[in-house]
């Protein structure tokens, strides 16, 4: 949820403002990936009396200022001003100097929305247990009506009754100690939560690889519910599981993502995934990407 601040002098056409407010919206869905209607944005007409230019900058000079949620990286920031300043000189022949770009990042206890705190966007792993049935529901209602791909590999479908569910958590458990001459690898698997206990999403961790898991998706899946996404999540889900590699002394974890899945691919480059090859498996109509991460 960006908030936009663009300082001007006074006198601008209202195609004018309007062009300025679209070209840096349209920089931060490119460079940030918020949705199309994620538009808090202002324009603060100030009088040439009123507004001190710095030397070498002309009339057009202006301070645009954007205040973001803490996370972003620098390479994303970088990104956002480079496409904001490129689309308003482009469309509106300005200087790139005279288009100067700030941005603020107030911890996530500065903000309030709707009477209530944000939480800092802390997760957790947790152990899942009977107490998430109506929440798994919940999540899994909404992953089913989105259309998009479901993981990892343990969601499935809203349970019926809680009985089925008792059966679901059991299985987990099971899985988790599988004998050494089962076929799958043992599995540990978790819900994702944030501080306020809502489930976010889910995520595993093979304690080691059999070959169809070498030659394919790896040691950890997660997946995060489709209205959680874009918010890092990701990328925190992945570091969180990559410490449970490490107490499990996997220090070298492979993970596969689909080709097409580009979301999921720069999580893992965001983590420090090296990309090794792509592999094609049966039964799968997307190519796999295979990323190595080393665990320090």
């Amino acid at each position: 949820m960006p908030l936009v601040r663009i300082n001007i002098i006074k006198g601008k056409s209202k195609e004018f403002k309007k062009t300025l407010l679209n070209s840096v919206h349209e920089g931060l869905i490119e460079a940030f990936g918020i949705e199309d209607w994620d538009r808090f944005q202002r324009i603060a007409e100030i009088d040439k009396d009123d507004f001190e230019l710095p030397e070498g900058k002309t009339e057009n000079f202006m301070i645009i200022e954007l205040t973001v949620f803490p996370g972003r990286t620098s390479e994303q920031k970088r990104d956002a001003i480079e496409k904001i300043t490129r689309k308003i000189s482009d469309r509106l022949s300005i200087l790139p100097a005279d288009i100067f770009i700030i941005f603020n990042e107030p911890p996530l206890e500065n903000w309030g929305l709707g009477g209530k705190q944000k939480n800092s966007g802390k997760l957790y792993l947790v152990k899942p247990d009977l107490t998430f049935f109506e929440q798994y529901n919940d999540m899994m209602r909404e992953w089913c009506a989105s259309g998009t791909q479901i993981a990892p590999w343990f969601l499935n479908a809203p349970f019926e009754t809680l009985e089925e569910f008792e059966k679901f958590i059991k299985m987990l458990d099971i899985c988790e100690h599988a004998d050494k001459a089962s076929p799958y690898a043992s599995t540990t698997s978790y819900f994702v939560i944030n501080e306020d206990g809502r489930l976010i999403g889910a995520t595993s961790l093979r304690h080691y690889l059999t070959v169809e898991g070498f030659n394919s998706w790896g040691h950890i899946g997660y997946g995060i519910r489709p209205s959680e996404r874009r918010k890092g999540y990701a990328v925190q889900s992945l570091k969180l599981m990559l410490e449970q590699a490490k107490a499990k002394h996997i220090y070298k974890v492979l993970i596969g993502v689909h080709e097409g899945n580009v979301g999921s691919r720069k999580t893992v480059e965001k983590c420090g995934g090296i990309f090794e090859n792509t592999v094609f498996v049966e039964g799968d109509k997307e190519p796999i990407r295979r990323y190595w991460i080393k665990v320090q």
